[in-house]
């Protein structure tokens, strides 16, 4: 693992990601990233520990609303009345493979190390 500080580019990627907007496919990188290597800072936050690539389960707060509703719609589940209660039945009513089918991408999610370093004071 990896001892050093994050530099502003990888506690942005961080937070970012906090967001659900890295990803295996389709990835969200903002702008002010575009002319960076973002796999290579992906994959550094990876291999030192800072980030790992979610279930699809544990993507789902990342998912679009109105999606997971519309999937849920299909499925003949309850959709419910709040975010929270979407999020809750999704996990509880849809297999890994419903998600899968549907989305075709896991989002990257910072693990406590992650969140420890990006909630510092960006330098």
């Amino acid at each position: 693992m990896d001892t050093r500080e994050l530099i502003t580019l990888e506690k942005a990627m961080l937070a970012y990601a906090n967001l659900g907007r890295i990803r295996d496919k389709r990835s969200e990188y903002p702008y002010f990233m575009k002319e960076y290597n973002c796999i290579h800072i992906r994959e550094f936050l990876v291999k030192g520990g800072f980030l790992k690539l979610a279930t699809y389960d544990q993507s789902v707060p990342y998912y679009p609303y109105r999606e997971l509703q519309l999937l849920l719609k299909q499925k003949g589940v309850s959709v419910g009345n709040s975010k929270n209660k979407v999020i809750e039945n999704s996990r509880k009513y849809l297999k890994e493979s419903d998600l899968e089918e549907y989305f075709d991408y896991r989002c990257y999610i910072p693990t406590d190390l992650g969140k420890s370093m990006y909630n510092k004071d960006i330098e």
